[in-house]
């Protein structure tokens, strides 16, 4: 009876967690596209050139990007962000057809039909690199995560990501730099939220090292973003 009772309590087994395949989780990323409504972005480049002239110091350039942005049927509807480079800092708030810009703390101007916004490392367009992209990936999982990565030289992929990135390697060709680009993508909250590019290339004595990473958080926390106090709308 008593050994009875016990079997009664057990609880039944724990259903394990589905592995999710390759095509599965390049499919989740692919209709966040559709879902999402406001992301944040957290963004970075450094380019480091040495070598191709005797005696030269190495050339070290970096820029840091802060960004907010909400979407609407996978349309960009609003922007806020800010770009640094070196002593240079430059503001950007753009809602529909309307696109403020200021520099370095001055006064906001309205460009609106005479600026062009810059959205090529944004989410949508790093959603669409990822999609068309990550195939050619080798996939592990990580926690609530799966990460994607790539290592190793090829002109084709260097094609598909060129404008995302706007790579620009002066004279040396792809087949002559090594890669190494990895996505990493929440499962959980369903979403692209990291990456991260290394770009080595060497030819005639000189050396181009270049690291990218593009960093996205609180998917879907907010539906707009308020406008900055001190832009006269």
């Amino acid at each position: 009876m008593l050994s009875g009772c016990k079997g009664a309590a057990e609880s039944p087994p724990k259903e394990r967690p589905k592995t999710l395949t390759k095509q599965d989780v390049i499919e989740i990323v692919r209709k966040s596209e559709d879902n999402v409504t406001y992301i944040k972005q957290q963004a970075g480049a450094e380019v480091k050139v040495t070598g191709g002239v005797v005696g030269a110091s190495p050339q070290t350039n970096n820029s840091e990007v802060a960004g907010e942005m909400t979407y609407k049927d996978g349309v960009l509807k609003e922007l806020l962000s800010n770009v640094k480079q070196g002593s240079r800092e430059v503001e950007t708030y753009a809602a529909g057809e309307k696109i403020y810009i200021r520099s370095s703390g001055g006064t906001w101007q309205d460009i609106s039909g005479n600026g062009t916004l810059q959205t090529e490392t944004t989410y949508i367009p790093a959603v669409d690199m990822f999609t068309n992209t990550a195939d050619d990936f080798k996939m592990k999982k990580q926690g609530n995560d799966y990460v994607f990565t790539f290592t190793g030289t090829g002109e084709k992929l260097f094609e598909k990501i060129r404008s995302f990135y706007n790579l620009r390697l002066a004279s040396i060709p792809p087949s002559e730099s090594k890669l190494v680009l990895t996505y990493t993508v929440d499962a959980k909250k369903k979403y692209l939220k990291q990456v991260t590019q290394k770009v080595t290339a060497e030819k005639s004595g000189q050396r181009v090292e270049m690291a990218i990473h593009a960093d996205f958080m609180n998917y879907n926390e907010k539906t707009s973003l308020p406008a900055p106090t001190d832009i006269n709308l």
